[in-house]
């Protein structure tokens, strides 16, 4: 039996950077792409789906300005892992908490409902 394993292949910083975004870029674009079609607008799935992504998006936030990595068993999470890899933390901070609230004013303006609830006020 013939095995193969690969050789080592440290990331560089910048690659590490891309690594820890592009979870939030993808979940983020997905949901865009959901807000950018009306014919999606009233699927209930694709709502939950851009719902979720919101919650996440707030959720990493928060996790990562409240919690200490290394201290009762928080290991970090996207954030930490960009900050890590020399990225600023705050800046990712306030472009995730700045589309989360940019997406969910156009999800008010639409009528589009965030978990079945409606935004219009």
């Amino acid at each position: 039996m013939t095995t193969w394993t690969a050789p080592p292949s440290p990331l560089t910083p910048a690659q590490k950077r891309l690594v820890a975004v592009a979870g939030f870029a993808a979940a983020n674009l997905a949901s865009e792409a959901v807000l950018q079609s009306p014919d999606l607008h009233r699927q209930r799935a694709a709502q939950s789906f851009v719902g979720a992504n919101l919650v996440s998006n707030v959720r990493h936030v928060y996790t990562y300005h409240t919690q200490v990595r290394g201290r009762n068993g928080y290991a970090g999470n996207d954030i930490d892992d960009y900050e890590l890899a020399g990225g600023n933390p705050h800046w990712l901070s306030a472009a995730l908490v700045a589309y989360t609230v940019w997406s969910l004013q156009r999800m008010q303006k639409n009528d589009i409902p965030l978990f079945f609830i409606s935004l219009k006020m």
